[in-house]
């Protein structure tokens, strides 16, 4: 995802399709600065995260809200 595809992204709860195939569970949020935030319900198919405290979001292929 682009950071402007990311930026349309509402908070809720989600089903995160990454790239490389692999699917995680993770609430999405809006910080001070209306940045978005990604928390995964587990780790196991870690997305990292950048210099800035936020998720590569350019490893997920797309969201799907629950």
């Amino acid at each position: 995802m682009t950071k402007e595809e990311v930026q349309g992204v509402q908070p809720g709860l989600y089903r995160v399709h990454l790239k490389n195939g692999c699917t995680l569970m993770a609430a999405i949020g809006i910080n001070r600065t209306g940045g978005r935030w990604m928390a995964a319900t587990q780790w196991t198919g870690v997305v990292g995260i950048d210099e800035d405290g936020q998720p590569f979001w350019e490893h997920i292929d797309k969201v799907k809200k629950l």
